[in-house]
């Protein structure tokens, strides 16, 4: 597993968010997900299809990307991702198996890395066009923040 690295810009997100720890995700973070879905046309000032999952210590925000925040809808929060150097890691098939990829990440990759985790900065998901849920094609990003 080789991350491709980039530097990301900031960028803020309007969505759902929820808390979450290591034994709950599994069961909270899917939950999330089918309350926003339904509510994503509620958000205003989206450029593109894209949607992101943002971990901020034991948050999760369920949300897209906004251009500008206007007239938050109902229940949902906006967040904002400063810039930052990632490792990026494509996870590849259904999304019921990200805990597998975020394991080979945290446990093997990193410690092994010589890289560094950026303490209390955010890690995100990508789900562009190649998303495709649970089938065995689908692909999205993990963005882990970490020091050149």
């Amino acid at each position: 597993m080789e991350p491709r690295f980039v530097d990301y810009p900031s960028f803020t997100a309007v969505g759902l968010a929820t808390p979450f720890d290591f034994v709950t995700a599994q069961q909270t973070i899917p939950t999330l997900w089918d309350r926003f879905v339904p509510r994503m046309k509620e958000v205003r000032n989206v450029p593109d299809r894209r949607s992101f999952g943002i971990c901020r210590g034991h948050e999760y925000l369920a949300c897209v990307q906004v251009t500008q925040v206007e007239a938050v809808p109902a229940g949902m929060v906006a967040w904002t991702v400063p810039a930052g150097h990632y490792a990026v890691f494509t996870h590849r098939g259904p999304v019921s198996r990200i805990g597998e990829t975020v394991n080979r990440i945290w446990k093997d990759w990193l410690p092994s890395s010589g890289r560094v985790h950026v303490e209390g900065a955010p890690d995100f998901e990508l789900y562009d066009e190649r998303f495709q849920g649970a089938s065995e094609e689908s692909e999205f990003d993990l963005y882990i923040p970490i020091r050149k």
